[in-house]
């Protein structure tokens, strides 16, 4: 027999082997109930079950008061915006860091949401470095 034809046999057989040994287990892996359950029944139950469990742990309508420098139309939808969210309460906006700091003490708020004066020049420029929007 050729050298090019007994390696033809070779990987021919090599790959009915692996095809074989691949339908073997599959056959295997479909009869056994206990592989079924994990493959096809666990991704879709572990999920609904984690979501139920530490669904009451998620903070919902969390306080926030509002310390708006820049006073412009897009701070006031930007705020608009964070209010509709189910997470997010704005009970108030501040002209200064030194009253929302105070109703962050009184407990009347849990967070501080900054707008910085300069944010939005920086918005219009299209830069994005030196401004920010700080949540504290």
């Amino acid at each position: 027999m050729k050298r090019e034809h007994r390696l033809r046999y070779i990987i021919k057989e090599g790959l009915l082997d692996t095809f074989y040994i691949w339908k073997d287990e599959l056959r295997n892996v479909f009869k056994d109930a206990g592989v079924m359950i994990f493959f096809f029944l666990v991704p879709f139950v572990y999920p609904l079950l984690y979501s139920f469990i530490y669904n009451n742990e998620v903070v919902h309508e969390a306080k926030m008061v509002v310390v708006d420098q820049s006073d412009s139309y897009l701070s006031r939808e930007f705020t608009r915006r964070v209010n509709a969210t189910p997470d997010v309460e704005v009970v108030g906006v501040c002209p200064d860091m030194a009253e929302a700091k105070k109703m962050l003490d009184e407990k009347k708020a849990y967070g501080i949401l900054l707008f910085p004066r300069i944010i939005v020049r920086t918005c219009m420029k299209g830069d994005r470095q030196p401004s920010r929007c700080i949540a504290i």
